[in-house]
């Protein structure tokens, strides 16, 4: 992080608007060449909702991830973008796990009151 690309982190854009503005101010340091868009990342994805910029000044890469819907996005350094992603697969990880128990657990009552 530096003075020349961004000095913080943002874990989520609280609004399509935020977005937007944000997104302005990419573009503005992409036309100024204090960042650049990297395209080499996720060149296997076609329909890729990350965007991967270098400074050229610290060298850090930044990720964004472009909000849809419920999804709110975000844009972080590369390695914290890594391990945003890693929590929030392993989260609903969890998330699953307890849904999986709620309906064994649902099942086994309605199984108890008709056979019970």
């Amino acid at each position: 992080m530096c003075e020349t690309c961004f000095d913080e982190d943002i874990f989520q854009f609280e609004t399509q608007n935020d977005f937007e503005n944000f997104e302005r101010i990419i573009q503005e340091k992409c036309t100024n060449r204090q960042i650049e868009i990297l395209d080499e990342y996720d060149s296997l994805e076609v329909f890729s909702t990350r965007l991967y910029y270098k400074c050229h000044n610290c060298k850090e890469t930044w990720v964004m991830s472009i909000p849809e819907n419920a999804w709110r996005g975000y844009f972080l350094t590369e390695p914290k973008a890594i391990k945003y992603e890693q929590q929030l697969k392993a989260d609903d990880k969890v998330i699953s796990i307890k849904g999986c128990f709620i309906i064994v657990g649902i099942i086994l009552i309605v199984l108890w009151l008709i056979f019970g």
